[in-house]
């Protein structure tokens, strides 16, 4: 064999055992839309589905590119951690869930500094959080809180000993960002009699006769009463029935819920915190288990137990297991 031979051999050899070590990219099927990836799947459990503007679904496979049209679903059972890729930013898919990448409450966030750890941690309960729900959170196993405050040091190298990649280094580590306090509410006024309707005079005509002087008392036990009859239907839905709203009224801490100032303020606290652009009414998302509401979601954000508290926690009459979705007005 020549020199010039060999050389070659010796070429194709070394180009055919290096190709052996490279994995490939991953990468959408074909016909199934092209461009930058606006999002990625960082951890997947269960069946999560990609349903593409355009083409057939296709399995969601980890760190496939992501368009901002594909819309993503959980089966039972499910669950994700998702990466938008402009900002950093996670959001979570929960079970029995769909949610298009461009709804995603952080997809227009500004930069996200805080780490995956960090941010993962802010995306889970509490009971979640010790289960280990998520294997992004490396400092979940046995860890104590010493050394997550420590700088993750000990963390990172939980996570990788367990033989996962290490997730790339964050500018800063940071706690999640605790919701806003709520301002109190505003002091209550007398309101003048020009300003009363007549049912709510006539009410007060009658509770002078019964020596109930006192207007404020009047309003507090009667005005709900009558704000419930004739207040307009409050839009809601059970998520796996589709995406239109129910024209029957909505379970009572559901119509409740929405009315309240706390949940608003609570959840534009939240959503400023978190760097979102939403404005006008969101559509929260709620489980109940066991007649009282297990968990609320918001468009891949968990709502913060602060904020939760203002939904229930008593459901009933709604269906159990099933994820409920209802609008709220933000201030």
């Amino acid at each position: 064999m020549g020199l010039r031979t060999t050389a070659a051999f010796l070429g194709l050899s070394l180009l055919a055992i290096a190709s052996v070590g490279v994995a490939a990219e991953p990468s959408r099927p074909a016909g199934t839309g092209k461009g930058r990836a606006d999002a990625l799947i960082l951890e997947a459990k269960g069946a999560v589905t990609v349903r593409p503007a355009q083409g057939k679904p296709f399995p969601g496979a980890l760190s496939v590119p992501l368009l901002k049209s594909d819309e993503l679903e959980a089966a039972a059972g499910a669950f994700a951690i998702l990466k938008v890729t402009r900002n950093n930013c996670l959001a979570r898919l929960d079970e029995e869930l769909s949610l298009r990448i461009s709804d995603l409450a952080v997809f227009d966030s500004a930069p996200c500094s805080a780490s995956d750890d960090a941010q993962v941690r802010a995306l889970l309960t509490e009971s979640e959080f010790n289960e280990g729900k998520s294997r992004i959170v490396g400092y979940r196993a046995g860890l104590s809180a010493a050394d997550t405050a420590g700088g993750g040091a000990a963390a990172q190298k939980a996570y990788s000993a367990k033989g996962a990649s290490a997730p790339a280094p964050a500018l800063r580590e940071v706690p999640p960002p605790a919701a806003a306090p709520l301002a109190a509410p505003p002091a209550a006024r007398r309101p003048a009699p020009a300003e009363l309707d007549a049912p709510t005079l006539g009410l007060m005509s009658s509770e002078k006769k019964r020596g109930k002087a006192d207007l404020s008392s009047v309003l507090r036990e009667e005005a709900p009463a009558r704000a419930t009859a004739g207040s307009p239907s409050v839009h809601w839905r059970i998520a796996s029935e589709g995406k239109s709203w129910r024209a029957d009224p909505a379970p009572t801490f559901i119509a409740e819920a929405a009315d309240k100032d706390e949940l608003r303020q609570c959840l534009s606290a939240m959503l400023g915190a978190s760097g979102s652009k939403s404005r006008g009414s969101v559509e929260v998302l709620v489980r109940v288990k066991q007649g009282r509401v297990e968990l609320a979601t918001l468009r891949g954000l968990l709502v913060p137990a602060g904020c939760a508290a203002h939904i229930g926690p008593e459901a009933s009459g709604a269906p159990e297991g099933k994820w409920i979705a209802f609008e709220v007005r933000l201030p």
